[in-house]
């Protein structure tokens, strides 16, 4: 599964890997030199797919970004975290939109998407293991061949939903 996972983001599209979701998404095009904080950047990648009439559904991040957003204090002095109470902390969010972690996606980038209208995920086929000793000169050699299929396919139909860029 985590191959399948990191094939969805990353896929290239060539030798039968899948078209990735951040090959296929739009570039993040800054607003503002201003906008170095990682909340920051989010906050504009939200508005870019807004703009282009979506609604962001995820925002997918690297765990230790995420780390790096949620440890972010407001200031100096009170102590408080940007993000909110740590002992008061549900699933991650940030602007009433959900995160997803994953180490498929690389440190310091991020993808933004409304992901049910710009994508779309055809799994044909759950894995399937298969068995054989009857495979070439297994059966002389005692040796067992095991094979593993998966059928899945990512069509992203809408690259407009969906923005990935440097936080």
């Amino acid at each position: 599964r985590l191959a399948e996972e990191n094939e969805i983001l990353n896929g290239s599209g060539s030798n039968g890997s899948l078209n990735g979701l951040l090959t296929n998404a739009t570039a993040y095009t800054t607003q503002s030199p201003e906008l170095t904080n990682k909340l920051d950047v989010i906050s504009d990648m939200l508005e870019q797919v807004m703009l282009a009439d979506f609604w962001p559904s995820a925002i997918v991040l690297n765990p230790a970004d995420w780390q790096s957003i949620r440890t972010t204090k407001v200031g100096t002095a009170d102590n408080r975290y940007s993000v909110g109470d740590p002992g008061q902390m549900g699933p991650p969010m940030l602007w009433n939109t959900p995160v997803i972690l994953t180490n498929s996606i690389a440190s310091g980038t991020a993808l933004v998407g409304d992901m049910a209208r710009s994508a779309v995920l055809f799994d044909r086929q759950d894995p399937t293991i298969e068995f054989a000793r009857h495979d070439d000169v297994n059966f002389q050699k005692n040796l067992i061949s095991i094979r593993v299929v998966e059928r899945v396919a990512v069509v992203v139909v809408n690259s407009l939903g969906m923005v990935t860029g440097s936080i």
